[in-house]
């Protein structure tokens, strides 16, 4: 890219080209990249400091500095300087009237109260808010992101660099989120902000190809490993706590898991989960909770599961392939050991492809402690390495799945909890009126069709249709066996099973306090729609 030296004074006519490499050996918090871009976001006309050469970036960005910085990469620059709107506020500095003026009468931005603009600093939800905004998305109603949240849509369009302070937000970073932005795609389209502002006037192609380069940012990140404070403003929010229940809501397990995409596509281990009739997750830095709805695919030999969480735009870590980790690389363990939701460890990779048991781990002196099964092994990239999953009984011996173990996990049906449990006898929920048969609705997360009340018993139906959209149906009997094994698990005994036509039966009997029953499973048609029912006589 073109850079511009800090130590020239006034005006600047002269640039040299800079490798990203050399941005790499500062190690304060506004480094030479920083100020440099700064420097050419001014020779575009959209960034101004306290004097030509102080960009003023270790201070957070005013309320109305953001206002400006919109303002200006909506291309609006020229209309406010040759117009004269007008506000009601009464805190707003004269250099800045104009810009509020025409905010407020387009609805870009309002008081704190009738006569207030406010004149406080902008974190990074409105800065990040901003930027999407002037890209065409909205927060109205949620309808692309939330102004509290806006972080899954910006690291998805590639505006938030990692390098971003979320918590500690500066001038700085708001010089990285901007200088991002300008290659960003509008919304809906191809052209870009950058594309746009010429298109506007506000500067030229040449002006543009002179002052920016696009992989600046990216490669100098490469060349940068975070702090841990950094990396845990960056990836805690992604981490979270997690806890399964029985059928009756009793707690059966607690452990880590995270998100690896804003739609709720979340990881954990297979271990965490499989007692589980329900479970919900905790997310760290709001306290909400979750439920989560089931699960996309797992393995339990290898102890992995994909599970999909209710709810959007959380934020989420990206992953790193075992290829690019190395012995001695400095590693971060982030999870809740012992239930004490995201604590973050620090380590070194012991050894990237230790072999236990004929699976392949990340071996590290991160600590982890029961809880932290499911957690994030992060890298000094702050990309998730490993799936923090067990330890010896010995300090500083702890292992991590590599997070490539899922990459080629299918989301074609989320299956419930119940259908992959291996233990569901202990968890599944009975019928109402019969507390001692297992409920095979709830067991397959799947919802009556139609109830039989006769004087002998109930027959309840569920429909085949609803079954094949769970997996637990594949148009024979073969696939929903795990039902008839409950039953066994329940204390039910196996009698017999036997054919009529093109339908099947199986047939169990049991004898409890309650009385004896008779359990028939089979196929069946109702009001010509095809499905299995359970009948329980009495």
């Amino acid at each position: 890219m073109k850079r511009l030296s800090a130590l020239v004074l006034a005006l600047i006519l002269c640039f040299t080209a800079v490798t990203p490499s050399a941005y790499a050996a500062s190690a304060a918090r506004t480094s030479y990249l920083e100020e440099d871009l700064a420097a050419n976001l001014k020779c575009l006309g959209l960034f101004k400091g306290v004097s030509d050469t102080d960009f003023d970036l270790d201070r957070a960005p005013t309320k109305t500095e953001a206002l400006v910085m919109l303002i200006r990469l909506l291309g609006k620059e020229n209309e406010v300087q040759n117009s004269d709107f007008k506000h009601p506020f009464s805190d707003v500095a004269p250099w800045a009237d104009k810009y509020v003026g025409y905010a407020y009468k387009n609805g870009l931005a309002n008081g704190v109260s009738e006569t207030k603009f406010g004149t406080g600093s902008a974190g990074a939800c409105t800065y990040l808010t901003f930027m999407l905004r002037a890209l065409g998305y909205s927060d109205t109603n949620g309808a692309d992101f939330t102004w509290d949240n806006p972080f899954p849509l910006a690291r998805k369009i590639n505006i938030l660099p990692d390098m971003v302070s979320i918590a500690d937000f500066t001038r700085a970073d708001a010089v990285l989120i901007s200088y991002s932005a300008l290659s960003a795609e509008l919304k809906n389209s191809k052209h870009t902000l950058a594309d746009r502002l010429i298109d506007a006037g506000a500067f030229t192609k040449q002006q543009f190809d002179t002052y920016y380069d696009a992989g600046v940012i990216e490669s100098f990140q490469k060349e940068t490993d975070l702090t841990a404070e950094q990396v845990y403003a960056k990836c805690a929010p992604a981490v979270f706590y997690l806890e399964t229940y029985d059928s009756k809501g009793n707690k059966k397990n607690f452990g880590s898991g995270f998100f690896i995409g804003s739609d709720g596509t979340a990881v954990t281990n297979f271990h965490v989960i499989s007692e589980a009739y329900s479970a919900k997750i905790t997310l760290p830095d709001t306290g909400s909770v979750y439920d989560v709805l089931g699960v996309y695919d797992y393995d339990k030999d290898k102890d992995w599961a994909v599970i999909k969480v209710d709810g959007k735009d959380f934020n989420y870590l990206k992953t790193c392939g075992l290829e690019s980790v190395k012995t001695g690389a400095t590693v971060y363990a982030i999870g809740s050991p012992l239930g004490l939701q995201n604590t973050i460890t620090q380590g070194i990779v012991s050894n990237p492809k230790r072999t236990v048991n004929g699976k392949t781990f990340i071996q590290t002196s991160a600590a982890l402690n029961k809880g932290s099964s499911g957690g994030a092994l992060i890298n000094a990239q702050g990309e998730v390495i490993g799936i923090t999953t067990g330890s010896f009984d010995m300090v500083s011996l702890n292992l991590a799945l590599p997070v490539d173990c899922i990459k080629n996990f299918s989301k074609e049906s989320v299956k419930t909890l119940l259908s992959i449990t291996e233990n569901p006898g202990s968890v599944i929920k009975a019928y109402s009126e019969y507390p001692d048969i297992p409920d095979f609705g709830a067991y397959y997360g799947v919802k009556l069709f139609n109830k039989n009340d006769s004087a002998s018993g109930t027959t309840y139906y569920y429909t085949m249709s609803s079954l094949s959209a769970v997996g637990a149906w594949a148009g024979d009997t073969t696939a929903y066996p795990t039902y008839l094994k409950v039953l066994t698990e329940w204390g039910l005994k196996y009698i017999t099973e036997f054919s009529a036509g093109l339908n099947y039966y199986w047939e169990f009997e049991l004898q409890t306090d309650n009385g004896g029953f008779v359990v028939i499973v089979g196929t069946a048609v109702v009001s010509g729609t095809k499905c299995v029912f359970v009948q329980v006589i009495s």
